[in-house]
């Protein structure tokens, strides 16, 4: 009752400190007005509240009253207590406990503000909030250094002190690192230069480290991500796979209500199978992230797409359909110009595998797809005129396909000189290897003149070559392959054979 008591009394001297008070009614018909219509202009709502069109001085000092009152309430309501299961929120609850103790110790009520940051510091330790423990444990070890002198608690908190400092700095230098990597990643158009190998070779170094020392959330989120993320660059996938169910096995024993933490290592675990061709065991992690993870969101949409390539390499078509459909459900992929723009690719790939009667046992599936013209698609221009996410590739690729099953092969042939060009420019490195091969082996169809037996003993040797090279499987390379390049290579091959007979 007493932190109560004090609480209402803080609540009595910074209400007092206010320069005008404005009703309450007047604050909730404005929000009101605008809660009812979210395009409103302040002259309509002047003329609502005054009568008028004017933006009086009062109308000002109104709207930052509200402004500041929606302000409190957000931070009332993000950070209450119900939301306690979920790590984004607590951090939120340990910043409010941390700044209404100090109001208390500021106002003058040192007991009460006390007790409530020495419960507070025990919450952040419990869910690693370094930063904000950091804050409690100052105002407590200055209390027990000299405002009530005890100083068996102030060395023990001196000192505790001293370890999260180190924590927090070994916290800073992963989170640097993620964000140096991360921005490296994000500006690069190819893969990594040799400087940047050797600048995150580095940091690996010093992150393996740390781990052995530290473990806190923070540490081993960060970490075990960018050390899931580097063997992969490097195609050390077995390597990858052994540090995500390190990291998933640490988030088990320490973090285990973490969804994020534990979702973020399944996927990493399916990636990597996904690349030691397990598909079957990749399916199951995708299966499992994904049913933990909230929909609708851009982690959501770039893990559904890692799972879609995963299920067109077992051939689970009909399961492709089903996730297909479940991603379209959600308007907010629209949000995400560069996910929206695959999502729309895919589409494409996939009504190909049905305009080839690929997809089995699927007519309800297949009855509930979007409308597709393959002509309007074939006519648009690579990305609808502005193609975001860099996609030239994947989108004439597409385009040549539709046109051969119709036999349009001077079409065909008319995109193949393009891509000769585009191959010449931009297809140079390792990470296009695999995108480089196909493309020749659809102009060397061209130059067979579309004989099936013809084109294949002129691509053998890039076919072998393709069929060596690591799939790239990253959100913001225009080599993401829909399907396999084996696979759109055999229904090449097919169609070919098709259209020789008719």
């Amino acid at each position: 009752m007493d932190k109560i008591k004090a609480l209402i009394k803080i609540k009595q001297l910074i209400g007092s400190k206010k320069r005008r008070n404005i009703q309450a009614s007047r604050l909730d018909e404005i929000e009101k007005l605008i809660t009812s219509n979210m395009d409103i202009s302040d002259a309509a709502i002047c003329k609502v509240i005054y009568g008028k069109v004017s933006r009086s001085s009062s109308f000002r000092s109104l709207k930052f009253r509200l402004e500041e009152k929606l302000t409190n309430d957000v931070f009332l309501y993000s950070a209450n207590y119900k939301h306690d299961k979920k790590l984004s929120y607590k951090s939120l609850i340990a910043e409010k406990n941390y700044i209404v103790g100090a109001s208390l110790q500021k106002y003058g009520f040192r007991f009460e503000a006390i007790k409530m940051l020495e419960k507070n510091l025990e919450y952040c330790k419990k869910n690693s909030f370094t930063d904000i423990a950091l804050m409690t444990i100052q105002i407590l070890h200055d209390h027990y250094g000299f405002v009530a002198p005890n100083t068996t608690k102030m060395f023990a908190l001196l000192n505790e002190s001293d370890e999260l400092m180190k924590v927090y700095q070994a916290e800073k230098y992963v989170r640097k690192c993620n964000t140096l990597i991360s921005n490296m990643y994000v500006l690069n158009k190819g893969g990594f230069n040799s400087i940047q190998l050797n600048q995150m070779d580095a940091m690996i170094v010093e992150i393996k480290k740390i781990i052995e020392i530290h473990s806190s959330r923070t540490i081993n989120f960060f970490s075990y991500d960018l050390l899931c993320f580097y063997h992969t660059i490097k195609g050390e996938f077995k390597a990858c796979l052994l540090r995500a169910n390190e990291g998933l096995e640490i988030c088990h024993k320490l973090f285990s209500t973490d969804v994020q933490f534990i979702c973020g290592m399944k996927i990493n675990i399916a990636v990597s199978n996904f690349h030691l061709k397990r598909y079957e065991e990749s399916e199951k992690y995708f299966i499992e992230a994904l049913s933990i993870s909230r929909r609708g969101r851009r982690g959501w949409f770039h893990d559904s797409s890692l799972y879609f390539m995963t299920l067109v390499r077992m051939k689970s078509y009909r399961k492709l359909v089903g996730l297909f459909l479940e991603v379209k459900k959600y308007n907010s992929l629209s949000n995400f110009v560069v996910q929206d723009e695959q999502w729309m690719i895919r589409e494409a790939y996939l009504n190909f595998l049905v305009l080839l009667n690929k997809i089995e046992d699927a007519d309800d599936e297949i009855a509930r797809l979007p409308s597709f013209s393959s002509s309007r698609f074939i006519n648009s221009v690579p990305f609808y005129s502005k193609d975001k996410s860099g996609q030239h590739v994947t989108i004439i690729i597409i385009k040549i396909l539709f046109l051969l099953y119709r036999k349009k092969y001077d079409s065909v042939e008319e995109l193949s000189e393009s891509l000769t060009q585009y191959t010449y420019k931009y297809l140079k490195n390792n990470e296009t290897l695999r995108s480089n091969c196909f493309i020749k082996m659809l102009i060397k169809m061209v130059k067979a003149g579309f004989h099936p037996v013809r084109t294949q003993a002129y691509v053998n040797q890039l076919h072998q070559k393709m069929a060596g090279a690591k799939v790239t499987i990253d959100e913001k390379s225009s080599m993401i392959e829909i399907v396999p390049y084996e696979e759109l290579w055999d229904n090449v091959i097919d169609i070919l054979h098709v259209n020789l007979k008719n």
